[in-house]
């Protein structure tokens, strides 16, 4: 259930995707002046790619391959300076593209099969971004999707680690795009899963993974998640996820749903109080935002506790 890291990964390369912009450090500076923010405005993929593949993508998979296409550059690897073959993708998703599954629905309870617009079917499947992200961005190693709840981010940077171990891939680009739909949180609402979020969000994240120390910060462990059925199960979850740290931290990064404040007298995170609950995406946005007030040499813990099934911890070193 829990395997930490045993050999670091660094990160080479950060993207992000957020209603306050997607560069890194503007993102920081608006978060600092307390600018808030949950819904992306004007976004542009042409501003990202010029591909003519996404004409007719959701928004999740727009943000998917911004994102990525960020953790590229941030990187310095331009179209064609390196083997794609030896890139792989790891796509961490909640709920996939919510707007274009409940309109494929709608058309098909109001007029029947005739009225469906099949071309939206492809684009509702869950591992549509990560197919996106890989014939975009010219990435033709390993491509995987994984599905569930925030803590689902962590599972992919596990099992990107695993990839990078067996040799799968020399890098391994993992991302976590999200789309806000209301019908979303309404079901949500109906199984009492809400946790009382003031604010929901939409975006996404990615992280560029490679072997040994990174430019931009070392993951030293994460946890494949603790499954939970019920919300009294959670408070011994995060216990024994904490206890399982290699060292102590410096920084923590929150998810704003643990049932109490981990390590309370050190510096703390919260960034979704300025950009809100967006699932997975939120999660890599923790790491990235979490590690860059980290000082250098110092650990981040970053934490996160998913709506429906698991609690799960990471610590990275700036």
């Amino acid at each position: 259930m829990s395997a930490g890291i045993l050999e670091p990964v660094g990160i080479a390369g950060i993207g992000v995707v957020t209603p306050l912009g997607f560069d890194v450090d503007e993102v920081a500076r608006r978060i600092a002046r307390g600018e808030r923010g949950n819904k992306i405005q004007d976004f542009d993929i042409l501003a990202f790619t010029k591909s003519d593949r996404l004409r007719r993508s959701p928004p999740v998979s727009l943000f998917a391959v911004a994102a990525a296409s960020r953790a590229l550059d941030s990187a310095g690897l331009a179209p064609g300076s390196f083997d794609g073959t030896r890139v792989g993708v790891i796509a961490a998703v909640a709920k996939g593209a919510t707007l274009y599954s409940a309109r494929f629905h709608a058309q098909f309870v109001q007029g029947g099969a005739k009225a469906v617009v099949p071309l939206l079917f492809p684009e509702t499947v869950a591992n549509a971004p990560a197919s996106h992200v890989a014939s975009v961005l010219g990435l033709q190693g390993p491509n995987a999707t994984l599905l569930g709840d925030a803590a689902v981010a962590h599972n992919a940077i596990a099992m990107a680690r695993d990839w990078l171990e067996w040799e799968t891939a020399d890098r391994v680009l993992v991302v976590a795009p999200h789309e806000h739909a209301d019908i979303l949180i309404k079901g949500y609402a109906s199984f009492r899963r809400l946790f009382h979020i003031e604010s929901w969000s939409e975006g996404a994240g990615a992280l560029l993974l490679t072997r040994g120390e990174g430019p931009l910060g070392t993951i030293v462990h994460v946890d494949r998640g603790f499954p939970f059925r019920r919300r009294r199960e959670i408070a011994g979850l995060f216990e024994s996820a904490l206890g399982a740290l290699p060292a102590e931290p410096d920084v923590v990064a929150v998810s704003g749903l643990e049932p109490s404040v981990p390590f309370a007298s050190l510096p703390r995170v919260a960034i979704k109080d300025a950009l809100g609950e967006a699932f997975v995406a939120g999660a890599l946005w923790q790491i990235v935002f979490g590690l860059r007030a980290t000082p250098a040499g110092r650990h981040l813990l970053s934490t996160c506790i998913g709506l429906n099934e698991q609690v799960s911890v990471l610590m990275a070193r700036r």
